[in-house]
């Protein structure tokens, strides 16, 4: 946002009065704020105060009426608000009116005015979809018409994608694809730019000034260069570049000074709300994941590594041979193998990528093969590091949604000192230690850091499963990362985190070299999960023991499903999966078409007893045998039995279906189970009037 302010107060005295060229001083006693930052500090509290009294869900849809609703209202509210305190500083007609008339409605602009003010957003939202959401109901307070809409869009996605870690040349496809054609050069168009002050002749010059630009500095100088809505201009740009490059120090300083009391004090507020940590070396270091999944970012690198040098001469880049002397170094005999990037400092590190860097002006391709033995991420990664000393950031909540269809599982960790409580789904339990200590360490092992901000979808699939992760540190707003299923690497790790188990689709008829799979669910019912086996005799509805977590312990679960998969079509490694430890109950055989399961059994010297329940011809028939030496004829049978419309009953009273006796078979086994289970199930059959026939002999 403050770049939005420094463009705005560095082009106030050239909006009438245009410069068009770079060289001129900065700040000086003619520059003032005017409406461009005025506007942009009341959208950035009109934000802040929605958030106050609303919190939204983190995946912001149109769907979020009372937050949006709220937004819409605190929009103009504050617009109008600050607005009338700052009567002079540059209003249009149109909005002048809208500020200070009774009836603030939408006046159908399409003025430059609805773009100066978003950049805001580009810092609140958190996908590209909640850009666009959050810009139309801002803009739209005054500026409804569809090319203001585009307008302010067009910036804010500019903004959210520089802040994101976007490459430039993303940035620019983006919009030249989606907004405006900007393939044009400021240099070409410079001597006949006049003056606009409409969205379609500002924002894609304002935005291809920054494209063109090597700095943040130099961004603002393009802007003013070009005259024209000169100050508006510069707004725009700057709230980009500033994202993008960051903001030297001084230069902030300086325009701060230009803001009274009250419009400085929001402008903390704000910096506190977003609660982002400054990178001085994230030019370079955004390059990481895109190195990593192998695009070829060559040029666009070297590039903005000239660009840094330039910008921060406090590290004498340029001087890189000099500098790697200092460090113990011999430029002309460096073995870059022989390196200990630990003992490097910023200035070696970044002497280090120079060297690199400049070894592709002597040797064509010598800096891709660089980049293929894995040096410069090493060096990048190192530069990370030390930019992030001493701004550690603990984590205070993960949340992942498994799905982004409608029929999605959500896990939720929330994350404190003293305990990591599992609040996924509505159900809450704290972790152990052991348990804690691994989710950390799985945390940590994921390195989002190092993700790209987008991830392309994979080849060759028809249908694609998206997942999206949040993360939020302690005294930041968090951030969403988004992917595919398909792409295994990242998804796998993601279940590691959370304990997730994919789907697997499992085929009937078994082929050579395929593994017997069963899917079984515990007693909570909510989730499936998938073991091995060698045993073939499992079945569906088979109470199976299986081991749970990182200690393995013994749980019973029931088999929904067995089918067969091959090792090739498993959606994570293989070593993942674990074994069936044993199957729970004993099996009675039965004639075919009829299902049997145990329901208690023992044995004493006075003899034993076994209860066996089953279904046949679609009627539930329970059988106790009793057997020893003190029963008179050696043998004693007692026989429960319901008729077919009742056993229909039964089963929809504890499966809530009627469909499958299998199934309700299993449930009732669970259910009437142990020394007791008569006594349970006359007591249960009484109070839901179920009729049954019971003989002995």
């Amino acid at each position: 946002m403050l770049g939005a302010i420094i463009g705005d107060i560095v082009g106030s005295r050239f909006e009438f009065n245009n410069h068009r060229s770079k060289e001129f001083e900065l700040f000086t006693d003619e520059c003032f704020v005017t409406d461009d930052s005025i506007m942009t500090l009341a959208v950035a509290k009109a934000l802040m105060e929605t958030e106050y009294f609303v919190e939204p869900d983190i995946r912001l849809s149109e769907h979020e009426h009372k937050y949006l609703g709220l937004l819409n209202d605190n929009t103009i509210r504050f617009m109008r608000g600050i607005g009338r305190r700052y009567p002079c500083c540059g209003y249009g007609g149109m909005f002048r009116r809208w500020v200070l008339g009774d009836d603030p409605k939408p006046y159908g602009s399409y003025g430059n005015g609805a773009a100066m003010r978003i950049s805001p957003v580009g810092y609140v939202a958190r996908t590209h979809d909640q850009v666009q959401l959050l810009s139309g109901v801002i803009t739209s307070v005054t500026h409804d018409h569809m090319e203001g809409l585009k307008g302010a869009e067009a910036v804010a996605m500019a903004v959210y994608m520089a802040r994101r870690g976007y490459l430039k040349s993303e940035i620019y496809n983006k919009i030249n694809e989606e907004y405006y054609p900007i393939d044009f050069t400021i240099d070409a168009i410079r001597n006949e730019y006049s003056f606009d002050e409409t969205c379609q002749k500002t924002v894609p010059q304002a935005i291809r000034c920054f494209i063109e630009s090597e700095g943040f500095e130099d961004a603002i100088r393009i802007a003013v260069s070009l005259g024209g809505d000169s100050d508006t201009i510069a707004a725009i740009t700057g709230s980009i570049a500033e994202a993008y490059y960051g903001i030297p120090e001084d230069m902030k300083d300086r325009a701060l000074s230009y803001l009274d009391e009250e419009l400085l004090a929001i402008y903390n507020e704000w910096e506190a709300f977003i609660g982002e940590e400054e990178y001085v070396f994230k030019l370079l270091t955004k390059y990481i994941p895109y190195i990593m999944d192998g695009d070829d970012i060559k040029h666009e690198f070297i590039r903005e590594m000239y660009f840094f040098a330039g910008m921060n001469p406090e590290y004498e880049m340029f001087s890189y041979r000099d500098v790697l002397a200092q460090n113990g170094f011999d430029p002309d005999k460096l073995n870059i193998d022989d390196v200990k990037l630990t003992d490097l400092d910023k200035k070696g590190t970044l002497a280090l990528l120079q060297y690199i860097v400049r070894s592709e002006h002597f040797v064509e391709g010598s800096f891709s093969e660089y980049i293929k033995t894995g040096i410069v991420t090493e060096l990048l990664m190192h530069l990370h590091g030390l930019d992030s000393a001493g701004k550690e950031r603990k984590l205070a909540e993960v949340m992942l949604f498994d799905d982004l269809s409608e029929n999605y599982f959500h896990y939720h960790f929330i994350v404190s000192d003293k305990k990591i409580i599992n609040h996924s789904n509505e159900w809450f339990r704290t972790l152990s230690i052991n348990e804690s200590k691994k989710f950390l360490a799985d945390w940590k092992n994921l390195q989002t850091e190092y993700w790209n901000p987008r991830e392309l979808p994979p080849e060759n699939y028809r249908r694609l499963t998206k997942w999206l992760l949040y993360a939020r540190y302690e005294g930041d707003r968090g951030s969403i990362y988004m992917g595919y299923k398909e792409n295994r690497d990242r998804w796998s790790k993601l279940t590691d985190l959370v304990g997730l188990q994919e789907n697997i689709e499992l085929k009937k008829k078994r082929k050579p070299g395929d593994l017997i799979l069963c899917s079984v669910v515990f007693e909570d019912g909510e989730k499936r999960y998938h073991y091995l086996t060698e045993d073939e005799s499992i079945s569906k509805w088979d109470e199976v023991i299986v081991p749970v977590g990182s200690e393995n312990r013994g749980e019973l679960a029931t088999v929904e499903e067995v089918g067969y998969c091959s090792p090739d079509d498993l959606p994570y490694p293989l070593e993942k999966l674990k074994y069936i430890i044993r199957e729970c109950f004993e099996k009675k055989s039965t004639p075919a078409g009829q299902s049997s399961i145990t329901l208690y059994g023992s044995s004493g010297e006075n003899g034993s007893t076994v209860v066996w329940a089953r279904i046949e011809d679609g009627c539930l028939e329970i059988e106790q045998q009793d057997l020893g030496p003190y029963i008179p004829s050696g043998e004693h049978e007692i026989f429960y039995s319901f008729d077919s419309e009742t056993t229909k009953a039964f089963s929809e009273l504890i499966t809530g279906r009627t469909d499958d006796l299998d199934f309700f078979l299993k449930r009732f086994a669970k259910k009437f189970k142990g020394p007791y289970w008569d006594d349970e199930l006359r007591y249960f059959c009484k109070h839901n009037g179920l009729k049954y026939t019971m003989f002995g002999c």
